[in-house]
């Protein structure tokens, strides 16, 4: 309590602008019944700059168009917004499709099987192991047709005895679901509250309109900014830099 107390007094009597927290060692921390209380702290303060120049920045802001197909595009996507997943009968994977399989892994001599295992056109892991794109392997394939696949076993794989060693990985489609959205039409338009097609379509096209004018206005404040870094040089904190390093490594290890 007396550390942080003395450096809060210590930045307010220095004036200093700080920049994320300080650094103390507290293992150099030094008290003494006849010195008192002696530490050292390090923080790195916001550097000052002046912008000169500013006006007068020249930036191109292009009008928005908003093309029939994009309007099309967009009234698609809200109808597959609901759509339903209905089982196929007869017929193989399309492009899409949701295809339940059992999986066989194999390594070496020693087999695991793994039943009921969706793969999704985005599917890439398949029983914890790294396949690509496994929904392109399987178009065209029919009920009960199988694929065999390589695969490398992660050093991180939960079979301590299969890290490292080369996997065959076996998949046979037992069931294909395709999604059909509805139609398009006046019944669809008035499901969404509105009263006819012309006004579901003139709705979509002022949302894809307020979409494109946000994305330009932002690149053109981003532009701006660009702008002003070139006129206005300074340093930027080493432990600023660091900290926001970590915080994207951070991010992207979440993400992965």
């Amino acid at each position: 309590a007396l550390v942080s107390k003395s450096i809060e007094d210590a930045l307010k009597e220095k004036q200093l602008d700080v920049i994320g927290e300080p650094d103390l060692d507290a293992e150099a921390i030094r008290l003494s019944p006849e010195a008192g209380l002696d530490f050292e702290v390090t923080v790195e303060t916001r550097p000052h700059f002046e912008v000169k120049d500013y006006r007068g920045l020249k930036v191109t802001r292009e009008p928005v168009r908003v093309e029939p197909a994009e309007v099309d595009a967009a009234m698609e996507g809200l109808a597959r917004r609901k759509a339903t997943l209905d089982p196929v009968e007869e017929g193989a994977v399309q492009a899409g499709d949701v295809v339940l399989t059992e999986v066989r892994v194999t390594v070496g001599d020693e087999t695991e099987d793994h039943p009921n295992v969706p793969v999704l056109p985005e599917t890439r892991f398949v029983a914890g192991l790294f396949l690509g794109n496994v929904h392109e392997k399987l178009l065209g394939k029919g009920r009960d047709a199988t694929v065999e696949l390589p695969a490398p076993v992660s050093r991180f794989h939960k079979r301590e005895a299969w890290r490292g060693k080369d996997a065959r990985v076996a998949l046979t489609v037992r069931e294909i679901k395709r999604i059909h959205p509805p139609a398009v039409d006046e019944a669809f338009a008035k499901e969404q509250d509105y009263d006819s097609l012309e006004e579901l379509r003139q709705r979509t096209e002022a949302e894809v309109r307020a979409l494109k004018e946000r994305d330009r206005d932002r690149a053109i404040e981003e532009r701006l900014v660009d702008l002003l870094l070139e006129k206005t040089p300074f340093d930027v904190p080493e432990g600023l830099v660091a900290r926001e390093r970590e915080r994207q490594l951070y991010t992207r290890r979440l993400t992965l």
